[in-house]
């Protein structure tokens, strides 16, 4: 995946998240997966922090007994 350029926005997700930001030697800020220990681009690192807390807020719907229409 390319990178792309992460908005502050963004960047709290990731770090709330518990990602930690470091820079590669070529200049590149890169996220360390805080479950796997790998380091990934930005973008990639937003994208799977986007799927868990889509997943999260299915799973709460499903025990909560409400569906998506």
């Amino acid at each position: 995946m390319s990178e792309r350029h992460i908005d502050p926005e963004g960047q709290w997700r990731l770090t709330d998240a518990g990602f930690v930001s470091e820079e590669s030697r070529t200049g590149k800020r890169l996220w360390r997966d805080p479950e796997t220990g790998r380091i990934t681009p930005g973008g990639s690192a937003l994208e799977r922090e986007k799927r868990a807390e889509e997943e999260e807020l299915e799973r709460g719907r499903r025990r909560s007994g409400r569906t998506r229409r």
